[in-house]
């Protein structure tokens, strides 16, 4: 009978979820009530009080737990040995996080393209920079210098993967997830003008 119970409460909380994110689409934020939720979800206020105490709880437990599998994907290993990156920890590490993203691709669009409701964007970033930081802090980077600041250079990599997330969700995840790391591998690895074929000339070049 427990069980039962347990997975009738896990269909009304999915429901729940879901429908939000629909109405998310559709609606501003602010503008969204619990009898909105309520209504399209089929299910009356009491039972969405059963669940979440507001509309903040539920948007905060959303967000917490795409998050938290996004966090437990990035922990999972190291790509950094000494001075060295381990190319192929790193593309593997890279294609888990698109495979998530792409498990979630309605949450992900609603919340980094259509209203970035919650900080969200803030707070994928920072999961993504804090994992930089720990391999820099053990073998690479280990201070700013005069060429290239250690905080610089990792925002720099979390931005391209968020602007390629992006990218990737507003054209309908056209690339599979092992395209999409391999592209941002040759980014990161070789540099942009590098990974598009320039030669980078330093001296200067004479006009005729």
């Amino acid at each position: 009978m427990s069980k039962k119970i347990d997975l009738r409460i896990i269909r009304t909380k999915n429901s729940i979820e879901t429908t939000f994110l629909k109405l998310v689409q559709l609606k501003k934020y602010e503008e969204i009530t619990i009898q909105d939720i309520a209504d399209t979800a089929l299910i009356n206020r009491g039972t969405f009080y059963l669940h979440y105490s507001d509309k903040e709880d539920l948007l905060c437990k959303i967000i917490d737990k795409v998050l938290q599998e996004f966090k437990d994907i990035v922990d999972f290993n190291s790509f950094t040995k000494e001075d060295k990156i381990i190319h192929s920890q790193l593309q593997e590490l890279i294609e888990r996080l698109f495979e998530n993203i792409r498990g979630h691709k309605d949450f992900y669009k609603v919340m980094l393209i259509q209203s970035n409701i919650g900080n969200f964007r803030y707070k994928l970033q920072e999961i993504i920079k804090q994992k930089f930081r720990n391999e820099f802090q053990k073998n690479i980077l280990k201070n700013d210098n005069e060429i290239l600041s250690r905080e610089l250079f990792i925002k720099a990599i979390v931005s391209a993967f968020t602007g390629m997330t992006e990218w990737w969700l507003e054209n309908s995840l056209v690339y599979s997830s092992h395209y999409m790391a391999i592209q941002l591998l040759e980014l990161t690895t070789k540099g942009a003008f590098p990974a598009a074929g320039f030669e980078i000339v330093h001296e200067q070049i004479s006009k005729s």
